[in-house]
């Protein structure tokens, strides 16, 4: 019951740092060892996608980066930065927190991400 819980939680959180944030939640409050090892798997699961979420960040730089959007009434460069930083912010962010977990960054698939991150 908790593990069918625990996947329909996961499933509802589309970005993330909300995905990341959602796995300490329920790593303060379960003990279990089965539950632990399947928390285990949804941090490696959510690695992958802040993988996809990098690859996607990279699109939304190429494609916008000669004239980035920026909110009504705002100057253009300030515009600019305020892009820039948001989208920087999307990266690190989970990165910081995955850092806390220095064996899921040993991975095949993991340096291949970071490759991509340090770019």
């Amino acid at each position: 019951e908790l593990v069918v819980f625990l996947n329909n939680s996961f499933l509802a959180v589309n970005n993330t740092t909300k995905a990341l944030h959602l796995l300490s939640r329920f790593r303060a409050v379960v003990n279990n060892s089965h539950i632990n090892k399947l928390l285990e798997e949804k941090h490696g699961s959510i690695f992958m996608s802040y993988g996809r979420d990098l690859e996607m960040i990279k699109a939304v730089y190429e494609k916008y980066k000669a004239n980035p959007p920026c909110h009504r009434n705002t100057p253009p460069v300030s515009g600019a930065i305020a892009w820039a930083r948001q989208l920087q912010r999307k990266i690190e962010e989970p990165m910081i927190a995955f850092q806390d977990t220095p064996e899921l960054l040993r991975t095949r698939d993991a340096k291949r991400i970071i490759n991509t991150y340090n770019k």
